[in-house]
């Protein structure tokens, strides 16, 4: 958590733009599952990427990538692998590695399980 927003402090292009809607779930926390949310702003193509990660112990935790939408449209929320045409679906996460999760400096391995994981694990 502290690699994401260290990297959107010092990237402020990503952090989801003052004044959206969106603004006060840019991370949000659920101590219940111990699950936190993410949104980054993808400036490029002026959209919202949700994704979740999942702690599963001190050094490993679980990705999803779950969700996109134009920054314009608090309802055109649309799912990762479901509501989204294949070739966007591909470009997004690409965009999603190179520009954002690459750039983390942590060690990733793609399980691609299911609908909604994406990457498996860090280190």
């Amino acid at each position: 958590m502290n690699a994401i927003n260290k990297f959107k402090n010092e990237n402020p292009q990503y952090k989801v733009p003052a004044g959206s809607d969106a603004k006060m779930y840019e991370h949000t926390h659920d101590t219940v599952y111990n699950v936190d949310d993410f949104l980054i702003y993808f400036y490029k193509k002026n959209q919202l990427i949700s994704f979740r990660i999942m702690q599963e112990d001190y050094n490993k935790c679980d990705l999803f990538l779950s969700s996109v939408r134009n920054i314009q449209d608090p309802r055109g929320w649309k799912e990762i692998n479901k509501n989204v045409p294949e070739a966007e679906n591909d470009e997004i996460k690409k965009e999603f590695v190179e520009d954002f999760l690459d750039k983390l400096g942590y060690k990733y391995k793609d399980e691609g399980k299911g609908t909604d994981l994406f990457y498996g694990w860090f280190e």
